[in-house]
């Protein structure tokens, strides 16, 4: 039995003997309640400069780096490393902490005593260079504080250094008491704050490395600024034939390089250049015009299928379609306002009956008619003279119908309410940019077929009165369609020689109208004695 028991005993010895001492190595030191316990870490580099010469302080946690040149070609690099700074610090105990400082670098080519120095301290917290009459220095066992490496003449005389040094942590007065431990070299200091308290130490982040520098390496600028747009072109910019009809003022065009891989326009905004008459203009050319004092700047520019006029504003941005052969969106007609105020007349609907202008905030579908579009970067307001628009929101995509007399406006919050205004103004405020309202005179073939088909019948007494009236309207038209901006002169539109009717009422929502209205205030609908007086 008692050989069994010691056998028992020494399996139990072999177990617990080699964990004894691994428990010993990672047990942490014991430190007496209250103590200077760590709660910050602070890497100040310096800020020095000087004429002439470049500067590089870099300092983290345990490393510090010093760099100097000069434009004669001398140049000096250091580096500072220490250890031993501790989480904390019983009262009274020594603060022991190891210094080392080294030349990585030296090139003379007029200096003949340069170098750098390290030391250690301690003090009230919130210093950056300098010292208190209260602070402790660190020191070696022969009482040294400074410790430096140097070249002198030229030469390398002292390239590395190390010592170690300390110093006693005095206890703290109250709870919640400071003191730094400052390690200092030309290229700045590491502050250790500590704080008088029990417990713990607390975790402290590690902090990163800081660094000044008086002359830092900017990033090399293409060589060819150019050259990188055009790497960025994947499909040449194709004639949109679309053409200048008319131009007053200053009027520039910027041409897309071409379209990248994502079928977006590419332009090199340095490269503006003055529109001439018939100039060819790519897909999504960029027009600007810009107006000074009381004269300002318009241009006009024909489609197969519309006329344009643009502009009332100070400064205004116009962008023709995007080429449908490489953008996948791109729908049939496709337009984009950036700013300013547009007048819309479509002569004639385009192929598929429709076509739609960007503005920022909406889209504005249309179909043969005349409108306003007016566009400040944040708002979108659409103003309809004739016809109806559909104006969809692009922040919630809604859309409204609107019609002539009607405007609304949209905003990154969605549509407004529709409201009335005066169509009559709108037009009257465009009237000096050769703008007049859309005629509605039968075309001449249209005119022809009707006095053929009368001639036939044999009615010659009314195609007389056919023939008169279809010749005025041709006038009217033909007026209405050459009335251009030319250097800010414009033939007034011609005035009627029949007096206009006393008060009568909307055929359509019986409202009464005022003399010489065009259109009902009311619902928008056009006059019924002028579609008589057209016919």
């Amino acid at each position: 039995m008692k050989k069994i028991m010691m056998m028992v005993l020494a399996a139990v010895l072999l177990l617990v003997l080699p964990v004894q001492p691994a428990a010993a190595a990672t047990a942490a030191p014991a430190v007496s309640d209250p103590s200077w316990r760590l709660v910050e870490k602070k890497m100040l580099p310096d800020d020095y400069s000087r004429e002439g010469w470049t500067y590089r302080y870099t300092v983290s946690d345990g490393r510090a780096t010093y760099y100097t040149s000069t434009n004669d070609g001398d140049a000096l690099q250091t580096s500072a490393t220490w250890s031993g700074v501790k989480s904390a610090y019983s009262a009274d105990e020594k603060v022991e902490i190891v210094l080392t400082l080294s030349i990585d670098s030296f090139e003379r080519k007029t200096w003949n005593n340069v170098g750098d120095e390290i030391s250690a301290r301690l003090d009230v917290p919130g210093l950056n260079g300098g010292m208190t009459g209260g602070g402790v220095a660190l020191l070696d066992q022969d009482g040294q504080e400074y410790f430096q490496c140097k070249a002198e003449g030229g030469t390398i005389t002292v390239p590395f250094r190390t010592a170690v040094v300390s110093a006693v942590f005095r206890a703290g007065n109250s709870i919640g008491d400071r003191r730094s431990l400052y390690i200092n070299s030309k290229a700045g200091s590491a502050e250790y704050v500590y704080e008088w308290g029990s417990g713990a130490a607390p975790t402290v982040e590690q902090p990163p490395s800081t660094t000044y520098d008086t002359n830092p390496v900017k990033p090399e600028e293409p060589q060819n600024p150019l050259q990188e747009l055009l790497d960025r072109v994947k499909t040449p910019a194709n004639d949109s034939g679309v053409r200048f009809s008319d131009l007053s003022g200053q009027v520039e065009v910027c041409f897309p390089l071409g379209f990248d891989e994502y079928g977006k326009p590419v332009y090199d905004e340095e490269a503006w250049t003055f529109a001439e008459l018939d100039m060819k203009l790519p897909y999504a050319t960029k027009i600007k015009t810009t107006s000074s004092g009381t004269h300002s700047s318009v241009f006009m520019l024909s489609y197969p299928d519309m006329t344009i006029f643009i502009t009332k504003g100070d400064e205004d941005i116009w962008q023709l379609e995007s080429d449908p052969a490489v953008d996948p969106e791109k729908k049939t007609s496709h337009l984009k306002l950036l700013t300013g105020n547009l007048w819309v007349n479509i002569k004639k609907m385009v192929k598929d009956g429709s076509m739609d202008i960007e503005m920022s905030q909406a889209v504005a579908g249309i179909k043969g008619t005349t409108f306003v579009l007016e566009e400040d970067g944040t708002t979108s307001t659409l103003k309809v003279i004739e016809g109806t628009v559909s104006f969809t929101s692009k922040a919630t995509g809604e859309s409204v119908m609107v019609t002539g007399g009607e405007t609304v406006s949209a905003t990154k919050d969605g549509l407004g309410d529709l409201k009335p205004f005066d169509a009559d103004a709108e037009t009257a405020s465009w009237a000096e940019y050769g703008v007049e309202m859309p005629s509605k005179s039968f075309p001449l073939w249209a005119t022809l077929a009707i006095l053929a088909i009368l001639a036939i019948a044999g009615g010659v007494a009314l195609i007389l009165v056919l023939v008169v009236v279809a010749s005025r309207r041709k006038k009217r038209a033909a007026a209405a369609m050459h009335a251009v901006y030319t250097q800010g002169a414009y033939p007034q539109p011609a005035q009627s020689a029949q007096p206009p009717v006393p008060n009568t009422f909307c055929s359509q929502c019986g409202s009464p109208l005022s003399p010489g209205a065009t259109f009902c205030r009311k619902c928008g609908k056009k006059r019924e004695f002028e579609r008589r007086k057209q016919l």
